[in-house]
């Protein structure tokens, strides 16, 4: 009966374990916890029947001292449990570190000064136990209150915060908010970043060598880029460099997405006037394409050779030689990067290498 009740408790810690790794009961912790519970029940069944076996005086002292053993094994699991929540320290051992707060998320939040997070959430959503602790996280750090409401308490707020669901965070500051669907630590980061009080920058797109077209919402479009830019807080306009004109001072940076064609000479002048007065230039250069720029970066110590870069690792990707698309599977800790993890890849399809 000892071997059985051993086994019924690893069966109850794997599937208590899996619940709280993912959020929720899923098959396999269900049927740990159910095996679990049905072997506990089984072995003190058959531990009951045998101690009215004996019931004698010669088997009560070993009864009792192991009954006293169980009674102080549980408490002192109790009291090792109490004293590792007073001292409030957490330990993330999480396959991707869901819950480990990156400098870059507890610095946004800092920026803001003090922020009003609230949970809205069902009684019996298992998914709020996850969202709880990265919200405890940043509450830590002094910039943050939480609160919760159940899901239809307050359905003002919901309808002024558009939550559609259980397990939804809305952060405030001042009179700006952030609503978060789907609570992560990167959606976190987003919304905190979202908030930050600045003016709109003005992005600006050249136009008229071939450039991508950022409203295009083909596959072969930049529409995703687009958004992203006004998701960001950004203004895009065009800019028609044919023309020669200076870039307007208002711009926080020039975008040139791919021109397929040369630029003309005071086209290039221009641009090079407004890097000297300490401008932007985001520059997406293909290969087997030359459109000047390649001149005006030299000057300013980037190099970009009409060349492909091929990584002998990777392999065919959609039909194309093995090589041509660089894979990334390891990412540093960047707001750039804010997203990918471990269980993530990306493909770098024709890519023009910059030196």
């Amino acid at each position: 009966m000892t071997a059985l009740a051993l086994c019924g408790l690893v069966a109850l810690a794997f599937g208590a374990g899996s619940y709280y790794a993912i959020g929720s009961a899923g098959w396999f912790a269900r049927a740990n916890l159910a095996l679990g519970a049905l072997a506990l029940l089984v072995a003190a069944v058959g531990t009951a029947l045998r101690a009215r076996s004996a019931a004698a005086p010669p088997f009560r002292g070993p009864l009792l001292r192991g009954v006293l053993g169980v009674a102080l094994t549980l408490a002192g699991g109790v009291a090792l449990e109490r004293l590792a929540t007073a001292s409030g320290r957490s330990f993330d051992w999480s396959f991707e570190q869901r819950f480990e707060l990156s400098p870059a998320t507890l610095r946004a939040l800092a920026e803001l000064g003090q922020v009003q997070a609230t949970l809205f959430r069902d009684e019996f959503d298992p998914r709020a136990r996850s969202t709880r602790l990265l919200l405890r996280g940043l509450e830590e750090s002094g910039h943050l209150r939480v609160r919760e409401l159940p899901l239809g308490h307050s359905p003002e707020l919901e309808d002024r915060f558009e939550v559609a669901g259980s397990n939804t965070v809305v952060f405030e500051v001042d009179d700006r908010f952030e609503t978060v669907d789907r609570p992560t630590e990167g959606t976190f980061y987003e919304a905190l970043y979202r908030l930050r009080p600045r003016d709109a920058a003005v992005v600006y797109a050249m136009r008229g060598a071939g450039e991508g077209d950022l409203s295009d919402r083909s596959n072969a479009g930049f529409s995703g880029l687009a958004a992203a830019l006004h998701t960001e807080g950004f203004r895009v306009r065009e800019l028609v460099t044919g023309t020669g004109a200076d870039v307007p001072d208002d711009a926080a940076l020039v975008v040139a997405l791919a021109p397929r064609r040369p630029l003309r000479p005071e086209s290039l002048a221009a641009l090079e006037r407004y890097l000297a007065r300490g401008g932007r230039l985001l520059a997406f250069l293909e290969p087997g394409a030359s459109s000047g720029l390649e001149e005006l970066l030299r000057r300013f110590g980037l190099e970009s050779p009409d060349a492909l870069v091929v990584d002998p690792a990777s392999g065919a990707v959609a039909g194309d030689a093995p090589g041509v698309s660089p894979l990334a599977f390891s990412y540093v800790e960047h707001p750039v990067t804010r997203g990918l993890d471990k269980g993530r890849m990306t493909f770098f399809h024709g890519a023009r290498p910059f030196v």
